[in-house]
Order: structure tokens, then C-alpha cells, then sequence
């Protein structure tokens, strides 16, 4: 079966289990997707991997999915939220709002990303009823730029869903969304125009994953070969 169709299922298969309250949060959301992914797609070709959170949050983002098509490799960030009815997902800190930190870090690293909005059912999302809603950044950006609000909230939000799809779509936008990142001569890794490397995986080298994993506070990495 298709990647892309795989991480579809099994992102359904985490929302039925968000809206029976045997997944709890994003976090536990995140692991158990990207557990699954591994054990669905698991061979050479595929890899994926859980850490805990790390204090630090480098790009702004919870995972990385790396999708080599041909001999393009493509890297893909996303940072996920859990929204509820009456309940503040979008803090204030010191330096503002949380969200929109998060959003300005993915801007800076110039980094290919999306939000992913895990669904337990009580915002009623029209576009993806029965999985995670996906929205480009680039889009969330417009839309916030278009309305011209400081703030991400449930209203916001419900208005900017008609914006949204689901994995399947965004993984197969990815080729033509994102620009591939080069592959490194000197290490097993790719880097993009700002330099940022990151390692590839090749059976051999998942204490490096964990340590960049750990550098930039990612709880997940995906690898998946097309």
C-alpha cells in the first residue's frame, strides 16, 4: 500500500482512539502514531522512531518526516496541537503567543512545514471529521496576515479548517511544496540553504537520529523511501 495511505489509516485509527479517551494528549498522539508507522511500513525502506520531549524546542515543531522520492530527498516538519472546546491551546509567554513563537521559528529555519491538529471530535472539523486537520504554514500565515488577528484561537482556527486536509494530501503536496534538501558528500546526512543537517538513516545510525532528536527537541523521526 502507499505510504501516504498507510499514515492516513493509522492517523484514523489514533483519532477513533483520541475520541475514546484511551489516547489522552498530543504527546501520547504523536508516539503512538509514529509507533505505528513504524510497525505498518516497517522494512529497509522505512523507519521511524519516539523520544521523550526535550526541554528545548529548536524549529518549533514536535516531528520530521524525511520522504526520498527517486533521488530527491524531501524533509517535512509539523508541529501538532490538541484543540478543545473551551480550552486556551495557545498560551501567552514572555515573548508573546506560543503558537505564533512556534510559527516565526519555522519561518526563520526555513523549514517545510505544517500544523497538525489532532481531532477529538468537539471542534467538529468539516474537512477531516474522522482524522488530524493539516494546515500549511504558509497558509496559516496568510490567513492570519489576510485577518489580521495577534492570536490563534478556536475561532480562528474553526474559520481558517477550510484550509485544512489530511496526511494523505500533505504527503502527496510534499514534492511539490518543499524544496528537496542535499545530500552532504562529507556525512550521511542532508542539509538545506541554511545549513541545518540532518542524518539519514541507514540501519546503522540511530544513536545519531536520537542525538539530533534530542539537539532540537523532537519527540519524532520518520524515514520513508518511495
Amino acid at each position: 500500500m502507499y505510504p501516504q495511505k498507510n499514515i492516513l489509516e493509522i492517523d484514523k485509527e489514533c483519532t477513533k482512539y483520541l475520541k475514546s479517551d484511551i489516547i489522552i494528549n498530543e504527546n501520547s498522539f504523536t508516539a503512538v502514531l509514529t509507533i505505528k508507522i513504524y510497525e505498518t511500513i516497517s522494512s529497509k525502506s522505512c523507519y521511524a522512531t519516539v523520544l521523550p520531549r526535550n526541554a528545548e524546542e529548536k524549529f518549533g515543531c514536535d516531528a520530521i518526516i524525511i520522504i526520498k522520492i527517486k533521488d530527491e530527498l524531501y524533509a517535512g516538519f509539523w508541529e501538532a496541537k490538541l484543540p478543545r472546546l473551551n480550552h486556551d491551546w495557545n498560551k501567552k509567554e514572555k515573548t508573546g503567543y506560543h503558537f505564533e513563537k512556534q510559527l516565526r521559528l519555522q519561518k526563520n529555519y526555513n523549514l517545510c512545514s505544517w500544523e497538525v491538529f489532532y481531532n477529538n471530535g468537539s471542534m467538529n472539523f468539516s474537512e477531516t471529521p474522522d482524522s488530524s486537520l493539516c494546515i500549511w504554514r504558509k497558509d496559516i500565515e496568510s490567513f492570519q496576515k489576510k485577518h489580521g488577528f495577534k492570536k490563534w484561537d478556536n475561532r480562528w482556527l474553526l474559520q481558517a479548517s477550510s484550509l485544512g486536509k489530511n496526511f494523505e494530501k500533505i504527503l502527496d503536496e510534499m514534492a511539490n511544496r518543499c524544496i528537496p534538501w542535499k545530500k552532504s558528500e562529507e556525512s550521511n546526512t542532508i542539509v538545506n540553504d541554511l545549513q541545518i543537517s540532518i542524518p539519514i538513516y541507514n540501519m546503522e545510525n540511530q544513536k545519531e537520529i536520537h542525538n539530533f532528536m534530542r539537539k532540537n527537541g523532537l519527540v519524532s523521526y520518520i524515514y520513508i523511501e518511495k
